[in-house]
């Protein structure tokens, strides 16, 4: 049947240009937020910022906020950045966070939002879809400390 793997791809598509469903709770997560900040111009950090969905509900929560997108990924900077162009509060970076510095071997998934340092949990298609998670690829990224 060719309908999941289409699914799939359309899904894939869709979400690595920053289109997704926002889950409830994290929108509740946010408006907590919002009553705990009482900083109008706070710095956030959003570390695996992938195509910037989270990026851009922080800006809409604090408007004024400093936003800095830590994206290892290539392909996902290079949307994430293309997305972000005209807002001068918001800076990419093409860099991942970690404890050193160096470099190290990013897990590419069939779902770039998925990429990871760490190997995929076997449970993981319970909460992405079967297949999401594969592992297409490896690339050597580089890493810095905060």
């Amino acid at each position: 049947m060719m309908r999941a793997p289409l699914l799939r791809a359309v899904m894939n598509f869709l979400h690595n240009r920053g289109f997704q469903r926002t889950p409830e709770p994290l929108l509740k997560t946010l408006e907590i937020q919002k009553k705990l900040i009482d900083n109008t111009e706070p710095c956030i950090f959003d570390v695996g910022a992938h195509a910037g969905g989270i990026a851009s509900l922080y800006r809409k929560y604090f408007p004024a906020a400093r936003i800095h997108c830590f994206e290892p990924f290539a392909d996902s900077f290079a949307i994430l950045s293309k997305r972000f162009s005209a807002d001068p509060l918001l800076s990419c970076h093409n860099i991942a966070l970690s404890d050193k510095p160096g470099k190290a071997l990013l897990n590419v998934n069939l779902s770039t939002g998925t990429n990871s340092f760490l190997d995929t949990d076997e449970m993981g298609h319970v909460f992405w879809g079967r297949g999401m998670l594969d592992t297409l690829s490896r690339v050597e990224v580089p890493k810095t400390t905060i």
